[in-house]
């Protein structure tokens, strides 16, 4: 999640030398994608996404985070145009857009479906979908992974605080982030906990799922 961290500079992860317009270049030697967060805070111009996809090889993917104007607004489905603009400007990655990211506030409850209905049905049907929902009524909902299956939309499976305890998957594919505890450490420079347990945990969970794509993201 992200790339251009100053706690991955002087040879912690970029070699020393290395300038922050360089970081993504040398990421992409490393991993195949990666989840863009800034674009959370702010949707990008066509220029920014032909530098970003220009500086990565062609089987490097993209995961860019929907604006918080539509996830956190106060009736989503009236954002729908927002996300339909954000998603023909994202077209400027060409190939390299995997998925389109929306990550929902813990206060968007199930009950709110029909804006989530409402704001997805504007996004064309090649851009691939991904939803994080983070209020347990989504969970607990049965109409939940249909109305996403539906929409051909990605369940999130978003691991915090514990022990991860379910994967679920809808249209085809996994889309796992794997977060931890927020300023957990104090240094984002070093290993700290050895997830080796956990994370064979959610490898075999993707090998049982049956999935043509998996995507798993680290904080």
């Amino acid at each position: 999640m992200g790339f251009s961290y100053a706690a991955w500079s002087g040879g912690v992860f970029y070699p020393s030398g290395t300038k922050p317009g360089e970081y993504l270049a040398y990421y992409a030697r490393c991993f195949d994608c990666v989840e863009l967060d800034t674009t959370f805070y702010a949707a990008p111009d066509a220029a920014r996404v032909e530098r970003w996809a220009s500086q990565v090889p062609e089987a490097f993917r993209f995961s860019a985070k929907v604006p918080r104007d539509v996830t956190h607004a106060d009736d989503v489905g009236e954002a729908a145009p927002l996300l339909a603009s954000f998603c023909d400007t994202l077209r400027a990655f060409g190939g390299k857009l995997g998925v389109v990211l929306l990550q929902f506030p813990p206060s968007f409850t199930a009950s709110r479906w029909r804006e989530f209905e409402r704001v997805v049905s504007a996004v064309p049907e090649d851009v691939p979908l991904a939803a994080e929902f983070r209020h347990r009524s989504w969970w607990k909902s049965p109409g939940s992974m249909s109305l996403l299956d539906d929409h051909a939309v990605a369940w999130v499976s978003a691991e915090y605080v514990g022990s991860p305890t379910e994967l679920r998957t809808t249209a085809g594919r996994a889309y796992v982030r794997l977060i931890g505890e927020h300023d957990r450490y104090p240094a984002m420079n070093r290993e700290e906990v050895d997830p080796t347990e956990r994370l064979v945990w959610w490898q075999r969970q993707l090998e049982a799922s049956g999935v043509d794509e998996a995507w798993v993201l680290h904080n």
